[in-house]
């Protein structure tokens, strides 16, 4: 793939006249083009990354990526948005592999509450939503030790178990392809498991009925690896009394 001309244009009209375009690096992506962008000018070199979008809210994004960063959250500062193109600085960290998010399991629910806490404004009644969070939206430096977060096209205002219970559902997913297992005798008590953490890393203050619900919902909708999805769903429902502080 090429970088678009127009490209060129737009970068020396928000850069500098003296902007060359170096080099570009492309990113496979689900939904939108990403590419990193190595640019040359009078003082030396720079990077920057750059997403066409395909489909999303880029505006969206783009104020939550300028309220996060204002906030202190560790996400790409937003440099400027030209027609379906938004130009960030670009992050230093590595994205999560296979495995590796279950045991900052913790961590991650602590940060979306953050991001919950930090963008939702204080007369709202719903919360503001990451809206594709998963262990697959983070990147981890492990010099800064510090957790970074990307991919805001989808957020909206709903109910905070909806982020959590798509954080648990790409844990999961994420653990059970790093060939740890998830048997069918064990998968109930990992899921509830794993709520008590996310539970924990996140602050308080979530509902476990709505956040089982929510869980259920990410799983006919999402249910992709090889666990069957009424096994999956199966065991959701075994913990239904824990829904209501029975169990």
């Amino acid at each position: 793939m090429e970088i678009p001309v127009i490209w060129e244009a737009i970068l020396r009209e928000k850069f500098g006249e003296d902007v060359s375009l170096l080099e570009a690096s492309f990113y496979p992506s689900r939904k939108n083009q990403l590419s990193r962008l190595r640019l040359g000018t009078d003082a030396g070199e720079r990077e920057i990354v750059a997403k066409y979008y395909v489909w999303g809210n880029r505006l969206g994004e783009k104020a939550a990526l300028s309220k996060a960063s204002s906030c202190g959250l560790a996400v790409a500062k937003p440099l400027a948005l030209v027609a379906n193109v938004l130009f960030m600085e670009p992050l230093s960290g590595l994205q999560l592999g296979a495995g590796q998010g279950w045991d900052l399991a913790e961590r991650l629910a602590g940060w979306v509450g953050e991001f919950h806490r930090r963008l939702t404004p204080a007369a709202a009644k719903l919360t503001f939503l990451w809206g594709d969070c998963g262990v697959y939206n983070f990147l981890y430096d492990s010099g800064r030790d510090e957790l970074q977060g990307l991919d805001f096209e989808e957020a909206y205002f709903g109910h905070p178990e909806s982020d959590i219970a798509s954080l648990a559902w790409s844990l999961l997913g994420d653990r059970y392809q790093s060939g740890e297992g998830l048997g069918r005798d064990s998968l109930a008590r990992e899921i509830e498991g794993l709520w008590q953490t996310l539970e924990r890393g996140y602050g308080g203050g979530l509902v476990k009925e709505r956040f089982y619900q929510e869980l259920l919902a990410v799983a006919a909708q999402r249910g992709r690896w090889r666990v069957e999805k009424r096994h999956l769903i199966g065991s959701i429902l075994e913990l239904k009394p824990l829904w209501f502080g029975q169990g």
